[in-house]
């Protein structure tokens, strides 16, 4: 079995089974991932470190040691080997072994297993390096790792970026700019159980605000309310629903629910709405510009607040990063 050691950055997958030493004098056997990554660690060290890990190890659980003399080995088939190994790189003073620079999945990937066994806590040295490191990624991952964290400025500046650049699907859920579904199974570990539901609500009330200038409008013009006659109005919303076709904004929607796209691709589509009127005349002006400047106020004034839950969670968080908000 070829013996190895694990690298400052995250490694491609292992072709075969591998092992690292992180202890020479470890008494424990940690095969990791599907691959079986051996890797020889200190259990002790792990019981100081984790209340989950001295459960199982020295608990009653199938992974105790049971019989002296023998070798004792856990199998950890459902936690990913090169993150793993970079917590249990922490854990046992390997420093040097730690990623400086993770990218946001590797981070992401690494409080999932400080998550799973309750020891976010050894983050602390490099918990504000790592997520100033990744806050411009633009994946969604990035909330779920300030959730961890406890970082509450970049959850919330993370959550209104999704909220207003998300759309849905066909299904009603919500998807990204590259139309990755956002609940993804994969990414539950690290996240508000509620939090998709939270995104949908801030989305649907910023719409219902850019929405409800041009209701307004397209209501005063099947009523005739033209500052020049019958005739512009028809001319106005008739041109306006031409103009919204050629926008994809067929029919045109008169409220939040009605429409399918992303926040910032309504303010976009706004922008590119005409109207023409049936002849020029004092009386004849036109009522976009307004309708314009009253959906931007909506988009750049827009406010939502954060549930108490999600502060506190995030304030328990913070003591154990350690990270200052």
């Amino acid at each position: 079995m070829a013996t190895t050691e694990i690298k400052p950055s995250f490694a491609p997958p292992l072709d075969g089974p591998e092992t690292t030493i992180l202890d020479p004098d470890g008494d424990l056997h940690l095969l990791v991932g599907p691959e079986r990554h051996v890797v020889i660690v200190c259990s002790r060290s792990l019981r100081r470190t984790s209340a989950v890990w001295k459960t199982m190890l020295f608990g009653n659980f199938a992974e105790a040691k049971s019989k002296a003399g023998e070798e004792w080995v856990i199998r950890l088939p459902d936690d990913r080997s090169e993150p793993a190994l970079a917590v249990l790189a922490i854990i046992h003073n390997r420093f040097d072994l730690v990623p400086a620079i993770p990218t946001a999945m590797e981070l992401y990937q690494i409080l999932v297993i400080t998550e799973k066994y309750d020891m976010t806590e050894i983050t602390r040295p490099w918990a504000r390096q790592w997520i100033d490191y990744v806050q411009q990624t633009t994946r969604p991952i990035l909330a779920w790792i300030a959730w961890e964290l406890g970082e509450s400025n970049i959850f919330n500046r993370a959550v209104d970026t999704l909220a207003v650049t998300c759309g849905l699907n066909e299904e009603g859920q919500l998807v990204t700019e590259k139309g990755a579904l956002l609940a993804q199974a994969k990414y539950d570990a690290l996240r508000p159980t509620d939090i998709l539901e939270h995104i949908l609500t801030i989305r649907l009330d910023i719409l219902g605000k850019m929405l409800s200038p041009l209701r307004n409008l397209v209501n005063n013009l099947k009523k005739s309310k033209s500052k020049c006659c019958k005739t512009c109005a028809m001319t106005n919303l008739g041109s306006l629903t031409i103009s919204a076709a050629d926008c994809n904004l067929d029919p045109l929607p008169m409220s939040a629910s009605d429409y399918r796209g992303s926040v910032v691709e309504l303010e976009e589509k706004f922008d590119k709405l005409s109207m023409v009127s049936s002849h020029d005349g004092p009386n004849s002006v036109d009522p976009l510009p307004a309708v314009r400047s009253l959906v931007k106020l909506a988009v750049e004034n827009r406010h939502h607040a954060t549930p108490a839950f999600y502060l506190e969670h995030m304030e328990s968080q913070r003591k154990k990063s350690g990270i200052l908000v």
